[in-house]
């Protein structure tokens, strides 16, 4: 217990609905070469085998942790994840994807040898934990992390960091200390990370890849993956939500941080009121987040997007959207 909570690492993996990979996904932890870790496994509500699966491992191991909950989505587990976890170091991971055998010991080396907050690592994008995994030339790269998180909000060279939670490794008490959004059910990546990335003093970029993102294929070979993002209506209206809270965040806190989430948000708002796909009810989550935002007399909003706003509501979108939101 000591030496888990002096030094060690929680695993933190929401699972759903998810026996056709979890078990591989286990295996890729259990069989670490770096072995202080515990695995925290929130079952939120799987109504397949995932439960009993858990379940399995906690008994044949015991640094594995179960927490059965109701089903509530991957950010309230999450949350519950990060409540529960005593490491020292916090790492998450989806209960599809795995990590490479070396990547505990690869990535706490770094942490601590560089004494940073958080430290990013490279994945692998692929349908098979069999296929090769690129590796990387093990350089790192030292920030501070107000900069790698306008990095991440603007897309800015040299652009080494993402707004993905799995491939980092993180100090428990960066993790802990915010509050977080737990309404959000898809895409809340993006407003953790901006959480942590906003209180994380330093931070480091591992050029090597750790973890396998497994494209998922159903029964007629198509990645899962793919198809979600094909659903237009639901990628947009989740990316509204979480640049939303992110928005929300900076606001009243940081200035720059505030105008750089703006940017992204209104970007996605106004190619949302574009979209010829989107549903009336979607268009109307759009036109709320304008008006919340005053984007048309918004001094951090470009003129050109504060112009195409103004004709939005010359061409009355905005009629009965007042009690709207998100």
């Amino acid at each position: 217990m000591n030496e888990l909570v002096n030094n060690g690492i929680s695993v933190i993996v929401p699972v759903y609905n998810a026996d056709k990979y979890l078990k591989r996904s286990i295996e890729s932890v259990l069989s670490q070469t770096f072995d202080n870790f515990e695995l925290i496994l929130i079952d939120d509500g799987s109504t397949d085998k995932s439960g009993e699966i858990c379940d399995l491992y906690a008994e044949k191991d015991s640094r594995v942790r179960v927490i059965h909950k109701e089903n509530g989505g991957g950010s309230l587990a999450r949350k519950i994840g990060i409540e529960a976890a005593i490491g020292k170091y916090i790492m998450f991971m989806d209960s599809d994807d795995a990590f490479t055998k070396d990547a505990f010991e690869k990535a706490h080396q770094t942490i601590t040898k560089e004494n940073v907050d958080i430290v990013q690592f490279g994945y692998s994008k692929t349908d098979s934990i069999e296929s090769p995994m690129p590796t990387g030339t093990g350089d790192v790269q030292l920030f501070e992390g107000r900069d790698a998180l306008l990095q991440i909000m603007t897309k800015k060279s040299p652009n080494l960091f993402s707004n993905l939670l799995w491939c980092k490794i993180y100090k428990s008490e960066i993790v802990k200390k915010p509050q977080y959004n737990t309404s959000i059910r898809t895409n809340n990546d993006v407003p953790v990370i901006a959480r942590v990335f906003y209180y994380a003093e330093r931070v480091a970029a591992l050029d090597y890849s750790l973890y396998y993102y497994v494209q998922r294929k159903d029964d007629n070979n198509q990645s899962i993956t793919d198809e979600l993002l094909k659903s237009r209506e639901k990628f947009i209206r989740s990316h509204l939500r979480s640049f939303t809270d992110v928005a929300n965040f900076f606001k009243d806190k940081d200035e720059e941080m505030y105008k750089a989430s703006l940017k992204n948000l209104i970007a996605m708002a106004l190619s949302a009121i574009k979209e010829k796909g989107l549903s009336k009810v979607g268009k109307k989550e759009a036109v709320w987040v304008i008006k919340q935002h005053k984007v048309i007399g918004n001094r951090f909003i470009p003129f050109k997007k504060r112009l195409v706003a103004v004709m939005i509501k010359l061409v009355g979108v905005f009629i009965n959207t007042k009690s709207h939101k998100i």
